[in-house]
């Protein structure tokens, strides 16, 4: 072989390998430009808790009534409240610790007895209506599942705990809801517009096993699942997850958006 042919060969494969080497450098580039977009996103997520995909939801740093410490609703319409407390779990009469209780003004009121049986047992249960000073309507729903505030007895305490949260989580896409709203929009007298809160919930006698951040993630990856894109257009009204802080507002926003985005790169 000729010192021309060698000079030719090494030349091509110092060129094949510079080609090589650019464009791994471009790869590199454009999964890092990507990286810094999804961080960007996600950053805006945990901020704003609105995740995309799921329009019409809003993660809120708030707690029902709105911010924390609020004494009097702030709410700018009707609103439907899935209470995921245990403030009516096995009483005779509504808890008069409850903040929100207090407000809506049935604290220490005797509850229904179809919802006192259901409490604790159903996901889904209509308990008392109202109107608030500034004329809104209210409805709460009491979505307290089997095993979320009343341990009923599962080997595994995490099983527990995930099939109670992920109830909760299932509670606004049941026909139960979709039910409970037509009839609310029916019968109303003006459209002046209607939100759905719901309360992240939290099992206190499992704590200890999974904490609340932890029960909050399980909570919104479910949502996420089992969730879809068009929420509003699908319940007729925005939806309003209360997280209470936010540091929850930012897991559950995160959550849900993580589980969307590996859904679409299947």
């Amino acid at each position: 072989m000729g010192t021309n042919e060698k000079i030719w060969i090494a030349c091509g494969v110092v060129g094949f390998l510079l080609l090589l080497a650019l464009a791994a450098g471009l790869y590199w580039l454009c999964k890092a430009r990507a990286r810094r977009a999804v961080e960007s996103t996600l950053e805006d997520v945990r901020v704003t808790g609105l995740v995309p995909g799921m329009e019409g939801v809003l993660f809120s740093s708030d707690e029902l009534l709105g911010p924390a410490g609020a004494t009097e609703p702030t709410w700018d319409s009707d609103v439907v409240i899935l209470d995921t407390s245990s403030g009516a779990l096995g009483r005779e009469c509504y808890s008069e610790d409850n903040e929100l209780y207090r407000v809506l003004g049935i604290a220490g009121r005797e509850i229904d007895e179809d919802v006192r049986k259901n409490v604790g047992r159903s996901s889904f249960v209509c308990g008392p209506k109202g109107c608030t000073s500034a004329g809104y309507k209210w409805s709460l729903v009491h979505v307290c599942p089997p095993g979320l505030h009343n341990p009923s007895g599962f080997t595994d305490p995490r099983d527990e705990v995930y099939e109670a949260v992920s109830e909760a989580a299932q509670s606004l896409f049941s026909y139960s809801l979709l039910r409970h709203v037509d009839e609310i929009v029916n019968t109303r007298e003006a459209d002046r517009g209607l939100t759905i809160l719901i309360q992240v919930p939290f099992s206190e006698p499992h704590g200890e096993v999974v904490s609340k951040h932890g029960q909050a993630k399980i909570f919104a990856e479910c949502f996420a699942v089992i969730g879809t894109p068009a929420v509003r257009e699908r319940l007729g009204a925005r939806v309003k997850v209360c997280c209470g802080d936010e540091e929850t507002r930012g897991i559950c926003a995160e959550a849900v958006f993580r589980v969307n985005r590996d859904a679409q790169a299947r």
